[in-house]
């Protein structure tokens, strides 16, 4: 399924989640939309372009008791698993 805005997905009482994936200026003002609509976020990483942001999610988030995840798809990939142990040397 294909939608044109975020608004129809706001709309969808089957969706309860939403995985936020744009370009970092977008991840704020989306996911306090969604959070506003009740959805569950997973922000790609950075959370925000900077902490004022990310404190404006976590308020939204707090105010409607909402979850949301920042995404670390990275720390299991075996090179980045190689680094960690390096450092532990």
């Amino acid at each position: 399924i294909a939608y044109r805005n975020f608004q129809e997905i706001l709309q969808r009482k089957d969706i309860d989640a939403v995985v936020i994936a744009t370009p970092n200026k977008f991840h704020a003002p989306f996911a306090i939309e969604f959070i506003k609509g009740g959805k569950d976020v997973f922000l790609e990483k950075p959370m925000a372009m900077n902490a004022a942001e990310c404190a404006e999610i976590i308020q939204a988030a707090q105010e409607q008791n909402v979850p949301v995840y920042v995404t670390y798809y990275r720390r299991s990939m075996e090179k980045f698993l190689k680094v960690k142990d390096m450092k532990k040397q």
